[in-house]
């Protein structure tokens, strides 16, 4: 049975893209070239997570593009919620960009990977977009023909692992996503191995630290120094009265 103590949020939309060069362009100069997104939200790890509403995969709108340097403008909406028991495996949002030509001719963009927000509020991310850089042979077969190299499995390549050595990539563009995240539950005592804030001071840390290899019975009179000395503060008038007192 899996134990759900806290829940996480997420508002935004998959706002612009910017940086595509168009692969053709028409006989009056102008480019004439397509981009949309496919998008989904993935969780490494299953045990500690659950999809709870709203909508974790989709695909935008064309937006067509008629100068290499014009923005691609989506605006597609997110809107999804996930419970969870721990912090491992916090959501990916992979995005793979399509484009499509004069001719309608559709074929791979690229490859983005963000991993979403751990802290509340509203964040702002670009997100670079790549695809394999392939082989010479796999080059001049794109060039003529069409069909880019593409990962076979991308959720796998991209999203369950956090190494991508030996992965030659081309950067294509930047994707700007925009996102407001809702942490609910985070403050419960079955959550503390997975706060992000503390509100314990800097001074108490420190004396933590210190005191890590101190026996118990001096690590509770360290800890007490702070209380003693306010006491002391607190005694020292009374004290000065009383040997007033005495001298007189």
């Amino acid at each position: 049975m899996l134990l759900l103590f806290a829940a996480v949020h997420v508002v935004g939309e998959l706002s612009t893209c910017s940086g595509f060069l168009p692969p053709f362009l028409t006989l009056s100069g102008r480019a004439l070239s397509s981009l949309s997104c496919n998008w989904q939200v993935d969780t490494p790890d299953d045990r500690h997570w659950r999809h709870i509403e709203g909508d974790i995969a989709g695909k935008t709108w064309l937006a067509q593009r008629t100068a290499p340097d014009e923005t691609a403008a989506w605006h597609q909406p997110l809107d999804f919620t996930f419970a969870f028991s721990s912090a491992a495996g916090w959501p990916i949002l992979l995005l793979t960009v399509m484009e499509t030509d004069a001719h309608d001719r559709q074929d791979l963009g690229g490859y983005g990977v963000l991993r979403l927000p751990m802290s509340p509020g509203e964040h702002v991310r670009h997100v670079t977009i790549s695809r394999p850089y392939g082989t010479l042979g796999q080059h001049i077969t794109a060039y003529f023909v069409g069909g880019r190299p593409r990962y076979e499995h991308p959720v796998a390549a991209l999203c369950t692992t956090d190494s991508r050595y030996g992965h030659r990539t081309v950067s294509m563009g930047v994707v700007e996503v925009r996102l407001s995240v809702a942490l609910q539950g985070m403050a419960s005592p079955e959550m503390a191995h997975v706060r992000f804030h503390t509100d314990r001071s800097q001074q108490a840390l420190e004396q933590e630290s210190v005191c890590a290899g101190c026996p118990p019975s001096e690590r509770k009179a360290t800890a007490g120094d702070d209380d003693e000395d306010a006491d002391d503060e607190d005694d020292k008038p009374a004290d000065r009265q009383a040997l007033l007192r005495k001298e007189q």
